[in-house]
């Protein structure tokens, strides 16, 4: 069976990645909060229909604090993924911390493409993959 990797940068705009096994770059692209619970119910069926199994990548955020705008919009961008990803489809997700995956040696020899499929990648897209990147090498070691 197939298995591909799904890294989110979860935020106000969510970068995510689709990786294989072998560290290629399949997907990528942000979502807006308002696309983000179907967008990514989509982008999982996809991957099912094609023959996947998936484990999900997504970085842990820090509270936002307070209960101003932001901290409600990305409490929010949280609790639409976890919807999604645990609650609906069970997938096995690993959490990682920006402490953890940025000083990595996988997140720096990573070297992240300018565009994919025409498109000029967004610094959320870059984390997204370096994150599945040192998941995958986590999981080896």
């Amino acid at each position: 069976m197939k298995h591909i990797w799904l890294a989110l940068d979860p935020g106000i705009t969510t970068g995510w990645a689709l990786l294989d096994d072998e560290g290629r770059l399949r997907g990528t692209s942000v979502w807006g909060t308002a696309e983000l619970k179907e967008a990514l119910d989509i982008l999982i069926r996809m991957s099912f229909t094609a023959g996947y199994t998936m484990t999900v990548v997504e970085e842990r955020m820090p509270s936002a604090g307070g209960l101003g705008e932001l901290a409600r919009k990305l409490e929010a961008v949280r609790a639409d993924i976890r919807k999604i990803v645990e609650e609906t489809y069970e997938l096995p997700v690993i959490w990682v911390t920006p402490g953890e995956w940025k000083p990595s040696r996988a997140a720096r020899m990573t070297k992240t493409p300018p565009k994919f499929n025409g498109t000029p990648l967004m610094t959320h897209q870059k984390d997204a993959i370096k994150m599945a990147r040192y998941a995958q090498e986590a999981r080896r070691t």
